[in-house]
């Protein structure tokens, strides 16, 4: 039996939840085209669906690298959607030009900055998430000794693709390494990244000299990104942004990296004992900043910039924020907690009942709770820090308890932990459900 008839009644299975993709595809209209006539709308828009399900994988820059880092309609990843759907089509060797012509797509969509390993790491990763999402929709038609079979031909078809593709990006990458090893960006770029990935072999004079940057020092890494479209502002001008940040924070040697063209890599030489202060920092509108831990030496150019990584995740989960700088210092609790965003803002309307709306009453109500815990309940001690009478510290913590519905000395642990993850909510500008709100 010929693939194309193994597969078409399975083909016939994959349709998106819902219409109008094609008109959202930000690929080449005439791929688009050529694929639907090869394996129908439903199928084409299918691929396209998962391919933004898979950008939106948690962590998905320790997944998969830049490849499938979490923006909106990103290109390479759609590409290797459809890359794949047309593999399992059966229909490869009527539409060997589309299929080469997708392959070069897929991989001349993969910044060139990146090692070969870091391309390859993200190819699997997409080629697994594809290969469990086909065989959930084989898998469901219980019983059918038709659908075993289909799982085993797509799993095959898959793996002999993903092993042709990852074949031509390394003869691409090998033809193309010489040359972009030339300049003196693909150098930096180079000897960041075998810094980063922690090689033995890493002279730290050497790659300080290449870099004009001592790795010796105490660094504090930054990570800017742009949230507008390309043609608002440029590399050179996201560079700037990442300089002038760094400059503020008291940086005096500040070394900045282009990723690609709308997300810059940087850090910064410190020349205090004092970390210092982020909040109050803001940036141009239309970007947004994401700052680590300061931190010593190579090992301390890995982990300050690790942490950058984490608070621009967790930032980018909140897409419709207006805060622009995002310190790691204030969110690590929260990104420890964030795994599961569904349950962890269940866990504070639990928490804090009515305490929780977002209003200027509550939140009041919720920094002086915060304080009072930190303080060991210390009245005194509360009036004297927020410089506010005993007798109103303590009627806010009344009213406190009245709106939560129970009394603060009650888990006071997860009381606390609640109150700190409600504080970056609003800051956020996220709003936890109206019907959480009934006191107690």
């Amino acid at each position: 039996m010929a693939n194309s008839d193994l597969y078409r009644p399975w083909m016939a299975l994959l349709r998106p939840s819902r219409p109008g993709l094609l008109r959202e595809s930000v690929v080449d209209p005439e791929v688009i085209a050529e694929i639907v006539l090869q394996v129908g709308e439903p199928a084409t828009e299918w691929a396209i669906e998962t391919a933004y399900e898979m950008q939106s994988v948690q962590d998905a820059e320790r997944l998969g690298g830049p490849l499938l880092r979490s923006i909106p309609k990103n290109a390479e990843t759609e590409l290797f959607g459809l890359w794949a759907v047309m593999v399992i089509s059966g229909r490869t060797q009527t539409a060997t030009s589309l299929l080469t012509r997708l392959v070069n797509d897929v991989i001349e969509g993969l910044p060139q900055m990146l090692s070969l390993e870091q391309s390859l790491l993200g190819l699997q990763t997409a080629h697994g998430y594809f290969l469990d999402r086909l065989l959930e929709i084989c898998s469901a038609q219980d019983g059918d000794e038709s659908a075993r079979v289909a799982m085993k031909q797509i799993s095959h078809d898959l793996y002999r693709g993903l092993r042709s593709l990852s074949a031509k990006l390394a003869q691409r990458f090998e033809a193309e390494r010489g040359r972009w090893l030339s300049t003196r960006s693909a150098v930096k770029h180079e000897t960041v990244l075998a810094v980063l990935a922690g090689e033995a072999v890493v002279d730290i004079d050497r790659a300080s000299s290449r870099l004009g940057y001592d790795l010796g020092a105490e660094h504090i890494a930054l990570i800017a990104w742009r949230v507008d479209p390309p043609e608002r502002s440029s590399e050179a001008a996201l560079s700037s942004v990442a300089g002038r940040l760094l400059h503020d924070l008291g940086c005096r040697g500040v070394l900045v990296l282009p990723v690609d063209g709308d997300r810059v890599w940087a850090w910064g030489r410190i020349t205090t004992e004092d970390r210092p202060e982020v909040s109050g920092l803001s940036v141009r509108e239309g970007v947004r900043a994401a700052i680590g831990l300061p931190a010593r030496g190579i090992s301390g150019f890995r982990s300050s910039h690790l942490q950058a990584l984490e608070a621009e995740r967790i930032a980018r989960s909140f897409a419709g924020t207006e805060v622009s700088v995002f310190d790691f210092e204030d969110l690590e609790l929260f990104g420890l907690l964030s795994l599961r965003p569904a349950a962890l803002a269940a866990f504070v309307e639990r928490e804090l009942g009515a305490l929780a709306r977002r209003a200027p009453s509550e939140q009041l109500l919720r920094e002086t709770l915060i304080c009072y815990l930190e303080n060991d309940r210390s009245l005194s001690a509360v009036a004297s820090r927020l410089h506010i009478a005993k007798n109103t510290v303590l009627h806010r913590v009344r009213r406190s308890e009245q709106l939560r519905g129970r009394a603060v000395q009650e888990n006071r642990l997860r009381l606390f932990v609640a109150l700190h993850v409600c504080e970056i909510l609003d800051a956020m500008g996220i709003e936890l459900a109206a019907e959480a709100f009934g006191t107690r």
